[in-house]
């Protein structure tokens, strides 16, 4: 909930005191003990796939998108990328069983 690198959604940042204390009451969720308290009049802050500062995070790039990007270069400008594309994604699949 309140913890990790790269939030899939949404990450709770703060709890006001008292809506923090119901959750736990209500939910009995443990994770909530980590939600640190707002201490700036907040309800609650969330947190969403941004940083602090409005920097973007960004996911390193996976084994297939690394290799759909070089062979579709690889294939040349020649052809539409579609059918390029096509092409690699079928390659990978050869590859990958």
């Amino acid at each position: 909930m309140a913890s990790g690198d790269r939030p899939s959604v949404a990450v709770i940042r703060c709890l006001a005191p008292s809506l923090k204390e119901l959750l736990l009451e209500r939910t009995g969720d443990p994770r909530l003990h980590a939600v640190r308290e707002c201490d700036d009049g907040s309800l609650i802050q969330i947190i969403s796939g941004r940083r602090e500062g409005g920097v973007k995070r960004t996911r390193a790039p996976s084994a297939y998108n690394e290799f759909i990007g070089r062979c579709v270069k690889e294939k040349g400008n020649g052809r539409p990328v579609t059918e390029r594309f096509r092409e690699c994604a079928a390659d990978w699949k050869r590859r990958k069983k």
